[in-house]
């Protein structure tokens, strides 16, 4: 495991954080939330991913898991995005003391029944079973603080943090939200290849 820390900690030393301008019709929260259910083998507690972007840059980010065993796949992402649209509620606040326009926040979720738990009112079965405290998601839904939508599953950005993902498909989240090299200034050379360490005179003798 360190010997891949380290790889990556290698690979990604270029990369950094693009922050995107904002537009005169305001600037954009879009969050993301995921769960990877029970595949800890010891507590079988789920892994909330969560991630918030500003006008499509990450400004919070979380990968932990939940305090509590969730029993369904949907409980375990409604419990996600709850820990999500608390943090995400938190930056619209912010942004509104400062006197910064925004538009209205959006969490997008992967799991239907987790959407449909959010936005429908009365009593269900799976939300009797939840923690109180998770239903602040749907109390900011019901007053218009925030907006959940459903987006598939190859679009969940926050699946990045939650589970070894192929390389595919972690590359196209990384850039997604603007995690790349920084951009080379005007008329710069571009640069080709691959960078090798140099031999030292001591080790042109060994060989």
């Amino acid at each position: 495991m360190l010997q891949r820390l380290a790889q990556y900690l290698h690979a990604t030393r270029t990369e950094g954080i693009l922050m995107l301008r904002g537009t005169k019709q305001g600037i954009t929260i879009d969050a993301f939330s995921d769960a990877d259910y029970a595949n800890d083998e010891t507590t079988r507690k789920p892994v909330t991913g969560s991630i918030t972007l500003l006008n499509g840059s990450p400004v919070q980010w979380l990968s932990r898991q939940q305090p509590i065993v969730t029993k369904s796949t949907c409980e375990a992402e409604y419990i996600a995005a709850a820990e999500t649209a608390t943090l995400t509620i938190w930056l619209a606040n912010m942004m509104k003391e400062t006197s910064i326009p925004t538009r209205q926040p959006v969490l997008h979720v992967d799991n239907t029944a987790a959407v449909q738990m959010a936005k429908n009112t009365g009593a269900t079965r799976r939300r009797k079973c939840i923690d109180v405290r998770y239903h602040f998601l749907h109390e900011t839904v019901q007053t218009g603080k925030l907006k959940v939508s459903r987006i598939s599953t190859t679009e969940q950005k926050a699946d990045i943090l939650t589970k070894p993902l192929k390389n595919t498909l972690f590359q196209k989240h990384k850039h997604s939200i603007q995690i790349n090299p920084p951009p080379a200034p005007p008329g710069s050379p571009r640069v080709r290849g691959s960078v090798v360490p140099s031999r030292t005179a001591n080790d042109a003798q060994t060989s």
